[in-house]
């Protein structure tokens, strides 16, 4: 399991393979801090076990995609902002609040919001993205990346060594609108104010329940893939 949590207004941490537990504290900081959570189900720790009771099987092309871009780093394993990639990209528990306080004291760069919609008569999500550039930057090339993710799915967890059977997940990443690696909308220049504007739409699985998904959409470089702003998306 990949668990990424978007920090509305700046900031982005990806968690990986976290036990039961640890997803519960981050949970506590998302109350916190307003942060948002993303879960990504990959690698062999994400294979269904009907043997032993589980037999969800959450995992997606693009999950494992991105677990492995990212580095296949120890679990459980943090990684803040992607910054450090590719080599340093994971943080030892023991580190999180320290580079979590270190990432929350950075301005913010840009400012993102989002409507997100759906129609039932085409089964479709519509998702409109604004990215305001807070100042005038001159950087790499920027790219911005949307997901779908779903909530309040009933499934078994293994908590502790104990098969919870009717564990809630939330925030499990289903698809991306626009590829894993998103689409870029920049070569790296902003003008103070200026707003970029990208809108997506999605066919909804049979398999998702609509009411429960949302977007999360951020912008990131390029050539470091520091995540510079992210930003939580649910129906109006």
């Amino acid at each position: 399991m990949v668990l990424l949590i978007y920090l509305k207004e700046t900031k982005l941490y990806l968690l990986k393979s976290l036990p039961a537990p640890v997803v519960r504290f981050a949970q506590m900081v998302h109350v916190k801090l307003q942060v948002t959570l993303m879960q990504h189900h990959a690698s062999s720790f994400a294979i269904p076990q009907p043997a032993f009771g589980r037999p969800y099987d959450f995992r997606t092309t693009e999950a494992d995609n991105l677990w492995k871009f990212m580095g296949s780093g120890g679990l459980p394993g943090g990684m803040f902002d992607r910054v450090g990639y590719p080599d340093k990209v994971f943080k030892n528990p023991a580190d999180w609040d320290k580079v979590l306080q270190e990432r929350l004291a950075l301005p913010a760069e840009f400012s993102i919001t989002a409507d997100f919609e759906y129609d039932s008569a085409s089964n479709t999500f519509t998702l409109r993205a604004n990215v305001l550039a807070l100042a005038d930057i001159s950087t790499d090339a920027i790219n911005l990346t949307a997901y779908l993710v779903e909530d309040s799915i009933i499934a078994p967890q293994l908590d502790n060594n104990v098969n919870v059977t009717d564990y809630v997940h939330n925030h499990v990443f289903r698809t991306s609108f626009a590829g894993t690696t998103g689409e870029q909308i920049s070569s790296g220049s902003f003008t103070k104010n200026q707003v970029l504007v990208k809108s997506y739409t999605l066919a909804a699985n049979p398999v998702w329940n609509v009411k429960n998904c949302s977007a999360v959409v951020f912008v990131r470089n390029t050539v470091t893939q520091e995540v510079l702003e992210a930003h939580h998306a649910s129906f109006h």
